[in-house]
Parts: structure tokens; sequence; C-alpha cells
């Protein structure tokens, strides 16, 4: 079973997709954004409400309070146990956001070793031939695959099994998923989505942003610093005097911008079928895909 992975820049269109798309396979979407997993971070994160999840069930939403820590780790955890859970129900998930740290880790494993900065540097000291010869001994699996003028590569393995005692082709391949996926991302003109998003933040303040960040800040006032999200950090800035409201606004744009133009450069670097919206209909074209496989 393939479950389906829906990944694109902020404001493309991807939780109305996903709505569609979960009706149609009549199944559950697993929230991949690393800001809508806070409780009372809505307007800013543009958080789904229950009149727009329209019956379907969402999850990794509203997990925990501002300011306690949900790392890459935490999702992966979380994830896996509702994928296992909806396979012995025979159901495919769908997993729609656009934290790709997220997205790859579920998808292709998460990677979790230990790591010494000093022994690292004690190995990079020696002889790259030298180094991979020792890796020949403890770990030939991985010493086939990586040639000796891979240095960094070479001092990783050997770091890793410095410290555990086991092989690192051995601890790497519990990393990897036991899930698969079809993943497709969504795409447009860039300035299309620029527009969007100076669009979105608009109907954001008009909605509450600023109230909403104000019960933030009273709130959490002892940890704002740990609140490092775009719509909020900016609005912190404001009420602390240090930008007008005008200014804290044109940042949330262009720093909405910027995370948008980092998530599409991601997007590109890894293996995603990519759908531009404005030439094809994303529902169709991936319920024929998943028809298909």
């Amino acid at each position: 079973m393939k479950h389906i992975v829906i990944f694109g820049p902020t404001a493309i269109g991807k939780t109305s997709l996903s709505i569609k798309l979960a009706r149609h396979l009549d199944t559950e979407i697993i929230s991949a954004d690393s800001a809508q997993v806070y409780k009372k971070l809505n307007i800013g994160t543009a958080k789904i409400s229950k009149e727009e999840m329209k019956g379907i069930k969402h999850h990794l939403i509203d997990v925990v309070e501002p300011c306690t820590k949900f790392d890459v780790a935490k999702f992966v955890n979380f994830g896996s146990v509702i994928l296992e859970n909806l396979e012995n129900k025979n159901r495919q998930a769908i997993i729609v956001g656009g934290t790709g740290l997220y997205i790859k880790a579920l998808s292709d494993g998460l990677v979790d070793l230990p790591a010494d900065s000093n022994l690292r540097s004690q190995l990079e000291s020696q002889d790259a031939q030298y180094l991979h010869d020792r890796l020949q001994e403890v770990d030939s699996n991985y010493a086939e695959r990586v040639p000796p003028n891979n240095k960094r590569r070479v001092v990783r393995a050997l770091e890793v099994f410095e410290l555990t005692g086991k092989p690192f082709s051995y601890l790497h391949s519990f990393s990897k998923s036991k899930f698969s996926f079809h993943k497709f991302a969504l795409t447009r003109d860039r300035e299309e989505i620029y527009k969007n998003i100076n669009k979105r933040t608009d109907i954001m303040m008009k909605k509450g942003l600023l109230e909403e960040a104000k019960k933030i800040y009273e709130e959490y006032k002892h940890c704002l610093d740990e609140i490092n999200i775009i719509g909020y950090k900016e609005l912190f800035s404001y009420l602390k005097g240090e930008l007008t409201l005008q200014e804290a606004i044109d940042l949330i744009k262009k720093n909405s911008r910027n995370y948008a133009k980092r998530q599409i450069t991601w997007m590109k670097a890894n293996n995603f079928d990519v759908i531009d919206v404005d030439k094809i209909d994303p529902l169709k074209y991936i319920l024929n895909k998943v028809d298909r496989s």
C-alpha cells in the first residue's frame, strides 16, 4: 500500500486539495506542518478549521502547547503509529504540509545516530587511505559503497562505529522508512505564489492575527523566543516596540515569500512528482496516478 504525500509552498492550495482527495478516497489526513502542531496558533499558521475539515479526520494538529518542544523525531513517531493503524484498516493516508524535513523523515527514514565532535576531529586528522582500510575492517558493506577520497562519509561511518560498536550500514538500515509513498508536489508561477502570500497575510490580519498574537505574547512572555514562527515573531517585535505595525506586516510577507522560495528549492532537490496547478487539475492527476499503481 502506498500513502499519498502532498507537498508545496505556502498558499498554493494544499489544504483544499487534500480535503477533496480524502473525501474521494474515504481516508484520513496527517498534517506535516511544524507550526500547526501548536495549540492556539491558528490564524498565523493558516490552520484548518473544523468546518473546513468537512468531517475528515485530521492528525497532528493542535498536539502541544506553544513553547513545548516538538521535533522531527516526535513527528515520525506519531506519524508512524497513525500510518500503521490505517494500514491495518487497509486505508492509505494523505500526508499534507510544507515542512520538508517532516515529510522527508517520514517517507525516507529518520537518521538519528550519535555524534562526537572531538572524535570526529581526531579521525579527520588521519590519512584518508588509512581511514578507509579501517572502515573496510569494521564495516565492509559500507566501505564498498564509499571510496577513500570521500573522507567525510568515511569519517562519519567510523565515528558512529566507535560510539556504538555497530557498523554504520547496519544502523542506517534501521533508519529507513517501512512505508511506501506516492509523493506529489504542487507548483505554479512564482510571482503568483508571492501575490497569494501577500493577499493571504492581509486576510489573516483582517481575521484577527494581531489580536491572536497579543494573547500569545501575554500568556507566553517567558518563552517567546521558542515561538519562532512566521506571522507571530514579527508581531511580537511590534508589541515590543521594535517595529511599527506596517513594518511587521511587511516583514511577515517578506519572510513568508522567502520561506516559499526555500520550499520550492527543496521540492526540486527531492524526488517528487511535480504538478503545475495552473496547467493540470491536481485532483484528477493524483487520482489517475494512484489508480494506475
